[in-house]
């Protein structure tokens, strides 16, 4: 029984080895709780300093009149010191697409975000979500 145990230990130990080495895409449900509550807290000092900043710059507001949802995901590669690259997966801004201008003026904002310890060295996947629900 014990070896059997230890047997499993190991094989856990190498595919978590392994994930780490791959370097996997994480998202937000698959980020530990420390990470999930350290991104909840990115993502609201980022929106207030930030996103709501841009979006009162570009006229961009949700109503239920004419644009209920702007909403993005974004691709972080995380460097060991934090500073991290952010590349637009997909967005929808009222049923469109940024702007050539907002999209670079939003990638360089999301590029300030200096990534704490927990997420260093590695590549994570958020979504960001402006809805009405009309």
């Amino acid at each position: 029984m014990k070896r059997l145990l230890l047997i499993i230990s190991v094989l856990l130990s190498i595919n978590v080895i392994n994930a780490q080495e791959k370097k996997d895409t994480l998202d937000y449900s698959s980020i530990s709780t420390v990470q999930r509550a350290e991104w909840d807290e990115i993502e609201y000092m980022w929106e207030l300093s930030h996103y709501n900043p841009f979006l009162k710059k570009h006229k961009l507001k949700t109503s239920c009149a004419h644009c209920n949802s702007i909403n993005f995901e974004v691709l972080f590669s995380v460097d060991e010191n934090g500073k991290a690259k952010a590349n637009l997966i997909s967005e929808k801004v009222c049923g469109k697409k940024f702007n050539e201008k907002q999209k670079v003026e939003l990638l360089q904002l999301l590029e300030k975000i200096a990534f704490p310890k927990v997420f260093h060295d590695g590549t994570f996947k958020f979504r960001i979500v402006r809805a009405l629900k009309c």
